[in-house]
């Protein structure tokens, strides 16, 4: 049984992923999970899904214990309600002392509140129209209503945000009056021009101009290099120069548009012992698939892997084994084979299916005895595989250089070890220490450009500013590509001090259009901010 606010879940509101993975575990076992809230039962149903109730038949207790019911079948095992007699009681009570009350009908909240006499509403520009629609109902037509916001940080699309909301408020309340607030306490001169530069670019928003508080011109950089692996390496060179004291780790920050991204940065932060932390759960590189294969393929190799393994390379690199028949054999030659020769799909697919299992049979072969640097030799050259990480990339709509970061930084660390159980302890410890780093919540900061809102920072490093990252790839309207500009912005104007941004053009990268617009916005004729550009390799 587990309490659901401040227990299952952090205070964010959300469940980090190694509980949930560690709740799955549970249930895989066949141990029964509850959850319990004062919640009503479709309020916490989410979270049930989450880890995954609903699959394994667990159960929710809500309205403090009133109902219990199964999350997998939406069956009421037990459910109480308060005495007729008492609920007239209960509300004249709480007519005579003015407190709230509500109940629930299904899903549906009843509540009897007399509107608000004065209502404030803060980061205004967060909210959807669910949230617009209670708000001024409880206001009324000529309610007392202050709403505060920035609509140049309306980030939250994806929860139903919309900056027009904001946008439009003046048309609900034709009285009311604008404020608007142009003085920055935070940034530099110059970080104010360049993030100025760059919103004026999205056109719907309030027209306001931005102005310092004080002098100092500050910093902006930025700073393009030949891969992401370049790029990466590059930004903890330009840490390590600095000679940070830890007041001054404290005061920088490393922004990036996915999690993901964290990765990558953490690895080599903790190589180099450079203290961080991180404003989410951030995966360790050894957690990754393609550690996973490359532990697979030296399982089976030495004759200690299982079916497990097997399906798991086995169209790594892509073989074309996609029957489903190749995935419920034992794993042996023979059986493979049998499968293969059998295939409907005409002779010419048989006998290309039957060559990709003696291919795989032989480099398993190839791998018997093999350490870690050697492995890795081998399935790159005779085992394809990093051609294979290309290819998938590509299909993925991806950079290469992501998963070459990892493969290279596998390389690297194979190098250092004589055999797989020493290279075993040391991945062991390596979880270990990141781990460590995490709970400390010392040195500087990793966060998604998200996670950075409303948090502040002398340095600020963002990370990836290329095409297809910032902006991301899947944005494809002029909504989603204003949200965006917007998301970057935020990153932006975290930095009081120095801003820096770093890219990377090869593997397929390409500098964001958001660089350029930083230099002018759409009217100048010429560059407003001379914004230094240096390519390394």
């Amino acid at each position: 049984m587990l309490d659901v606010d401040g227990t299952l879940m952090r205070t964010d509101k959300t469940i980090s992923r190694k509980t949930i993975d560690e709740i799955v575990k549970i249930q895989e076992k066949g141990i029964c999970v509850a959850i319990a809230s004062g919640r009503c039962t479709a309020g916490i149903m989410p979270t049930a899904r989450k880890i995954r109730l609903d699959e394994f038949g667990g159960y929710i207790v809500s309205y403090n214990g009133a109902c219990i019911s199964n999350a997998k079948t939406g069956e009421v095992i037990y459910n109480i309600n308060l005495p007729d007699g008492i609920v007239p009681e209960i509300y004249e009570f709480s007519k005579r002392e003015k407190t709230g009350i509500m109940t629930y009908h299904d899903n549906d909240i009843i509540a009897e509140n007399d509107a608000d006499q004065y209502i404030q509403i803060d980061e205004f520009q967060d909210t959807n129209y669910l949230q617009r629609d209670i708000l001024y109902l409880l206001a009324g037509e000529n309610g007392n209503i202050a709403v505060v916001g920035d609509d140049d940080q309306s980030i939250y699309g994806f929860r139903g945000a919309k900056p027009e909301i904001m946008l439009k408020f003046a048309e609900h309340y034709p009285n009311a009056v604008s404020l608007h607030l142009s003085m920055n306490y935070r940034s530099d001169r110059k970080i104010i021009e360049c993030a100025s530069n760059l919103i004026h670019h999205n056109k719907e928003r309030f027209d306001k101009e931005f102005l310092a508080s004080h002098e100092e011109e500050g910093i902006v950089h930025h700073q393009t290099y030949n891969d992401i692996d370049a790029e990466q390496r590059g930004l903890v060179k330009m840490i390590l120069e600095k000679k940070m004291s830890m007041d001054e780790y404290r005061n920088t920050s490393i922004l990036y548009r996915t999690n993901k991204e964290a990765v990558q940065v953490s690895d080599l932060l903790i190589t180099e012992k450079i203290p961080f932390w991180c404003t989410e759960p951030i995966q360790d590189k050894y957690d990754h698939w393609i550690y996973r294969d490359i532990l697979s393929y030296h399982k089976l190799g030495n004759g200690i892997g299982n079916k497990m393994d097997l399906n798991r390379i086995l169209n790594h690199p892509q073989r074309f084994l996609f029957d489903s028949r190749f995935f419920k054999t034992d794993g042996s030659l023979k059986q493979l084979m049998h499968v293969a020769a059998t295939l409907p799909d005409g002779k010419w697919k048989r006998s290309k299916a039957m060559d990709s299992v003696e291919d795989m049979f032989y480099l398993f072969k190839k791998l018997e005895d093999k350490n870690p640097v050697d492995t890795l030799k081998i399935l790159e050259s005779f085992g394809r595989y990093k051609i294979f990480l290309h290819d998938y990339a590509e299909y993925r709509n991806m950079s290469p250089g992501e998963l070459y970061f990892y493969w290279n930084s596998y390389k690297a660390d194979a190098e250092k070890h004589n055999d797989w159980k020493e290279w075993d302890a040391y991945v062991r410890k390596h979880k270990i220490i990141l781990q460590e780093q995490l709970r400390k919540h010392d040195g500087i900061a990793l966060s998604t450009l998200h996670r950075s809102k409303g948090l502040e920072w002398d340095r600020v490093y963002i990370l990836n500013c290329v095409k297809n990252t910032i902006p991301f790839a899947k944005q494809g309207t002029v909504e989603d590509l204003e949200e965006e500009r917007r998301l970057f912005y935020v990153g932006c104007t975290r930095a009081k001090k120095e801003l820096q941004l770093l890219s990377y053009q090869g593997n397929s990268g390409e500098i964001s259009p958001f660089i350029k617009e930083l230099k002018s916005s759409e009217s100048d004729t010429g560059d407003k901010v001379d914004l230094d550009v240096h390519l390394k390799y």
